[in-house]
């Protein structure tokens, strides 16, 4: 009942900390905000690397795998990042993490929607992504506090949170490869996901 929108919360808790933290997260670090800044413009080419494979590989392999195998890098980057004391791994490993979420975003969408019946898809994803939200306005509050015991921590908690966006995400159904018709036939409102 609440799969869907617990994969969000979780998922979004990470995805914004890396969209909306890296600089103050650097900056702490004891980078300057111009070299933060440069950094992370490079690393945001990541995202539309990340977006292109996701239109190359979203078909053709089980979704569901897909992004479990690209959440299960993202917590080994963000912990490598955590780990980092040199601007160019956080800048190389930075584009990798940025390619993660192009990559995953797409798929967790199409997956959602997946898991719904035609008459309930769309209040379906508005229920889990709108949710799911709630974690983005909750990320500050809960990598910031981590972040300023230790940069690593700040991580550690971030890769800790996707670790259980992971084991949510198992509990999904594959859904590739079937008709428009079977999905239709899964997910009766009885069975819905959320």
């Amino acid at each position: 009942m609440v799969l869907f929108p617990g994969i969000w919360l979780t998922y979004l808790i990470v995805d914004d900390a890396w969209l909306t933290l890296p600089t103050t997260l650097l900056t702490d670090r004891g980078l300057s905000v111009t070299a933060s800044i440069a950094a992370l413009s490079l690393t945001g080419l990541g995202f539309v690397a990340g977006a292109l494979l996701a239109i190359k590989f979203g078909e053709r392999v089980e979704r569901k795998l897909l992004v479990i195998g690209a959440l299960l890098a993202w917590m080994v980057i963000l912990v490598v990042i955590g780990l980092s004391h040199a601007i160019w791994v956080i800048t190389v490993f930075g584009f990798f993490a940025s390619a993660v979420v192009g990559f995953t975003g797409p798929l967790l969408y199409a997956s959602t929607g997946e898991h719904f019946d035609s008459r309930n898809r769309a209040r379906g994803i508005s229920i889990a992504n709108g949710l799911g939200h709630v974690g983005g306005a909750l990320c500050s509050y809960i990598v910031l506090p981590a972040a300023a015991v230790s940069f690593a921590l700040g991580f550690a908690v971030m890769a800790a949170i996707t670790l259980i966006t992971v084991l949510l995400v198992m509990l999904g159904r594959r859904m590739n490869d079937r008709s428009i018709a079977e999905l239709a036939g899964c997910c009766s409102p009885a069975s819905s996901a959320i």
